[in-house]
């Protein structure tokens, strides 16, 4: 399944202009580094962290849920990069329980890159993050060849992690889903992407609407897909 228009939009960034005032430094605000699990339905978890002032839970006691066998799904929502030491136990949790848990979203988060190989995921999702290009490529590149389904969507990556992740498109690839929505991709990344689809047989949906894709992308997209019968 193929889900391509030709949506365009321009990403304007707001302009500033230094001045030599020289106003007072403001305080950092407070940044919590407690836990809040907000919600554990079924195999998923989803942790955040807690709000100031709110009492939390511990990291003994989210690690000690994370261990369960039958958590096999974790989201982390809305962490910052402030509360980057936070998460980092959490990750490593993830990765010594690597045979248990079997997806990873990561929502509104802003966090160092993670090394996707220490980790034995079928569905990784990193999405409405702005996750900036250089460490979308670092992510890119730790990719292992058994995952099944990658969203990195509205996220402003560009094209370079697209021709990352087409470089891992090859014939051992497990890869079935792709999501790509406003990730302002340009005919760059689209050309690259569908040299890849020619010989690829795994992958079957494809969401990469609201780029910046013109004519000629669709154009060698399309054609791609004349020879493969499996993405249609």
């Amino acid at each position: 399944m193929l889900h391509l228009d030709n949506d365009r939009y321009t990403s304007i960034g707001a302009l500033s202009e230094r001045t030599n005032l020289n106003w007072p430094r403001r305080r950092k605000p407070k940044v919590s580094t407690e836990y809040a699990i907000l919600s554990q339905r079924g195999n998923k978890i989803t942790i955040g962290a807690a709000p100031i002032g709110c009492p939390g839970s511990s990291l003994a006691h989210v690690l000690e849920i994370l261990k369960d066998p039958s958590i096999t799904e974790v989201e982390l929502l809305g962490w910052s990069s402030e509360q980057a030491d936070a998460a980092r136990p959490l990750l490593f949790a993830l990765q010594k329980n690597r045979n248990l848990i079997k997806a990873l979203f990561l929502n509104e988060c802003n966090l160092p890159p993670i090394d996707l190989s220490t980790l034995s995921l079928d569905k990784f999702c990193y999405m409405q993050s702005e996750l900036s290009i250089h460490n979308a490529n670092i992510l890119c590149r730790t990719i292992p060849l058994h995952l099944k389904q990658l969203t990195l969507s509205y996220n402003p990556i560009g094209d370079e992690p697209l021709k990352i992740v087409s470089n891992l498109l090859g014939p051992d690839s497990l890869l079935e889903d792709l999501q790509l929505i406003r990730c302002e991709i340009t005919d760059v990344g689209v050309t690259a992407l569908a040299k890849a689809l020619v010989h690829n047989r795994s992958l079957i949906k494809l969401a990469i609407s609201a780029n910046l894709i013109t004519d000629a992308g669709v154009v060698a997209l399309c054609s791609s897909l004349s020879s493969n019968p499996v993405l249609t």
